[in-house]
């Protein structure tokens, strides 16, 4: 799973640790800026971008944990617990879907 070992722990953190830093820069920008940043729906585009975003963290935890401990079930806990951790994301981000286009269609019987 890790070509380089343990060696590569280390170096990679630190990359993906930077890469964090801009994208947690940006989002608290925003918050600030109390910009309404919830999409109103969900397409193969921005669920491309998400994945690519997120897929990166959870391989990196996984390939640590199976480094360190090749012959243990840290690593086979993590994939189920990223399993269900994305599933969990995909329900809550499915009703603030719902909640979003329910407000909209109610903004527009009143008017």
């Amino acid at each position: 799973m890790w070509p380089l070992g343990t060696a590569a722990v280390l170096p990679l953190a630190i990359v993906l640790v930077l890469l964090l830093g801009p994208m947690l820069l940006c989002s608290v920008y925003v918050a600030r800026r109390k910009v309404e940043t919830d999409p109103r729906n969900w397409g193969a585009k921005r669920i491309l971008v998400t994945a690519l975003t997120v897929v990166p963290y959870v391989v990196f935890l996984v390939g640590t944990l199976h480094a360190y401990d090749p012959a243990g079930d840290a690593w086979l806990g993590a994939v189920v617990g990223a399993g269900f951790g994305a599933m969990i994301c995909v329900l809550i981000v499915a009703g603030k879907s719902r909640r979003w286009q329910r407000r909209e269609a109610l903004a527009e019987d009143e008017d």
